[in-house]
C-alpha cells in the first residue's frame, strides 16, 4: 500500500508516510478517512506542503478529499488529515430545475450526473455495466449524491467517482457487488461464508430490530380530495400491513397518470428503506481461510452463520473499516443494514 498527496490539479505532490490511517469504505454513502502522520524535519523546521489536497491510495479505488487538518503539539508533533471521497464531492451539486427520469435506472442516473456536474470538468462518464431495471422517477432540490445512493439502493447498486491518474479524469459509473452465497443457486462466484468454527471471525456483534419496520407505503400526490392520486406500495407478502403515510403534494406531474404513478412509487420505496426490519453483522475479520479484497469486497453479498443464536444471515457488505497503526492491520466489515442514527430517521422520513 502507497499514499500520495495529490495537488489541487490532482498532479502528485509528496509520498505520505502515515503514523495510523482509517479508511472508511461504505458502498451506500460516501466513505471517509483519518490519516495521522508527522511532519517532516527540513533545515530543522517542522514542515508540511499545505499544497496537499487529495489522497490516492494505490491498492484502493476510492481517493480522498482532505477536508480537515488538525495540528498538536504534546509529547511529539502530529498532524492528522480527514475527509471524505470523491464521492461526496457530489453532494455539491443541486437537483434543480427538476429531473425527470423514465428509463433504465443505470442510464438515467448517468444522464442526471452529465446534466448537474455543472462546474465538475473532470468529472466523465465511465463505463456501462449494464445493470438496473426500468424506473420512473423525478427530483427537485436534492443533493445528487444523495440523490443518486438513494435510488440506486433500491436495487442493490452503487457508484464510484474512481480518479483516473493516467488520462487526468474522475470517472463516473454505477457498479453492483458480486453475489457470494451459497443458498441461492449461483455458481459464477467461489462462497463466502463467516463462522466462528471457520476461524474466519475474531469477533462479532450482531442486532436484530423491528421496532421501527414498516412494510407499506401510501404515497399522496397532487389532487385534491377524490381527485387526488395516490401509489402503494406494498411489501407485507401476506403478513400484517405495517403503513407510513407519505404526504408528497409538492411532486408535480411530468408526463401520463401511469408515468406519475411510477414516480410516487420510487419515493414510497426510498422512503421504506429508513424502515427496514434491521438485521446488522459486525464483524472483527481474520484473514486466515478467506482473504478482504481477494474472496470478498465491499459490496458483496455474503453469508453469516452463528450457531450460538441459531441465525443464518444472507447480507451485502455495506461497509468495511481498514484500520492501520503500529504496523498491525484490522480489518472490520459490516453485513446488512445500516443501523440509523436518530438524525438519519429523522432526515430520511421528513
Amino acid at each position: 500500500m502507497e499514499l500520495i498527496g495529490l495537488g489541487a490539479d490532482f498532479m502528485p505532490i509528496n509520498p505520505i508516510r502515515f503514523t495510523e490511517l482509517q479508511w472508511y469504505r461504505r458502498y451506500y454513502e460516501p466513505g471517509q478517512f483519518v490519516i495521522r502522520v508527522i511532519p517532516q524535519r527540513t533545515d530543522d523546521k517542522i514542515s508540511w506542503d499545505g499544497n496537499i489536497k487529495y489522497i490516492y491510495r494505490n491498492d484502493r479505488p476510492e481517493t480522498g478529499v482532505i477536508q480537515k487538518i488538525e495540528y498538536s503539539v504534546g509529547d511529539k508533533r502530529q498532524i492528522e488529515l480527514s475527509g471524505f471521497f470523491l464521492e461526496q464531492m457530489l453532494n455539491e451539486k443541486i437537483i434543480y430545475p427538476t429531473y425527470y427520469a423514465s428509463g433504465n435506472r443505470e442510464l438515467e442516473i448517468r444522464r442526471m450526473v452529465e446534466t448537474y456536474k455543472a462546474d465538475l470538468p473532470l468529472v466523465t462518464l465511465g463505463p456501462v455495466n449494464g445493470i438496473g431495471s426500468t424506473a420512473t422517477w423525478q427530483n427537485t432540490g436534492g443533493n445528487m449524491a444523495d440523490v443518486i445512493y438513494e435510488n440506486l439502493q433500491t436495487e442493490g447498486i452503487s457508484f464510484r467517482t474512481d480518479l483516473d491518474y493516467v488520462n487526468n479524469k474522475i470517472l463516473f459509473y454505477c457498479y453492483q457487488g458480486k453475489d457470494k452465497t451459497y443458498t441461492t443457486g449461483q455458481v459464477s462466484n467461489n462462497p463466502v461464508v463467516f463462522k466462528p468454527s471457520l476461524g474466519s471471525i475474531r469477533s462479532l456483534d450482531y442486532l436484530e430490530d423491528i421496532s421501527d419496520y414498516k412494510n407499506c407505503a401510501i404515497v399522496a400526490g397532487q389532487g385534491e380530495g377524490d381527485a387526488r392520486i395516490f401509489a402503494v406500495v406494498d411489501h407485507s407478502g401476506g403478513d400484517r400491513r405495517r403503513e407510513i403515510f407519505c404526504d408528497q403534494k409538492s411532486e408535480s406531474q411530468e408526463g401520463t397518470d401511469a408515468e406519475y404513478i411510477e414516480a410516487l412509487k420510487q419515493i414510497g420505496e426510498e422512503k421504506l428503506l429508513k424502515y427496514l426490519k434491521l438485521s446488522n453483522l459486525e464483524i472483527d475479520v481474520t484473514q486466515h481461510n478467506q482473504v478482504y479484497g481477494v474472496d470478498y469486497d465491499l459490496g458483496d453479498i455474503c453469508q453469516a452463520i452463528i450457531p450460538e443464536i441459531d441465525r443464518q444471515m444472507t447480507g451485502r457488505i455495506i461497509e468495511v473499516y481498514e484500520h492501520y497503526v503500529g504496523g498491525n492491520r484490522t480489518i472490520e466489515v459490516t453485513l446488512g443494514d445500516k443501523i440509523l442514527s436518530k438524525y438519519d430517521k429523522l432526515k430520511g422520513r421528513i
